[in-house]
């Protein structure tokens, strides 16, 4: 579960800068990385055609096919009277989104608190308050 005082900061940081426009805010320079860290998480968690996927992360194509054809004698013999038309399946880069979507949600939650100290410590003062 996601800490909510920290949900709740990040979601005031970004009300303060949505309304406020008198004070500009600037952000620390790491944030760019920590941009790329989200949406390279992202990427894994979308959706995607199976031969894109396959082309992407094509150790993944064959954990995933090898995980499939792992199944039960009842359930082989299933689908081999009934094959699955795979022509619209869609796969992720993640073998286990879930996982994936959780551990995203921690990095965005994590960025936002490092937005959070880049904005509000920034100066000595607050620096000092904060000690």
């Amino acid at each position: 579960m996601v800490p909510r005082a920290a949900t709740i900061a990040v979601a005031l940081l970004l009300a303060r800068v949505v309304l406020d426009r008198s004070s500009p805010v600037r952000l620390p320079k790491g944030s760019a990385v920590l941009l790329l860290a989200i949406g390279f998480g992202a990427f894994q968690a979308l959706p995607l055609g199976a031969r894109v996927a396959a082309v992407f992360s094509p150790a993944s194509a064959r954990l995933r096919h090898d995980l499939a054809t792992l199944q039960p004698a009842p359930e082989a013999a299933l689908a081999q009277r009934f094959p699955a038309d795979n022509r619209g399946a869609r796969a992720t880069l993640s073998l286990y989104p879930a996982s994936t979507r959780r551990d995203l949600t921690l990095v965005v939650l994590g960025a936002g608190l490092f937005l959070l100290g880049g904005v509000f410590f920034r100066s000595p003062l607050a620096r000092i308050q904060l000690c």
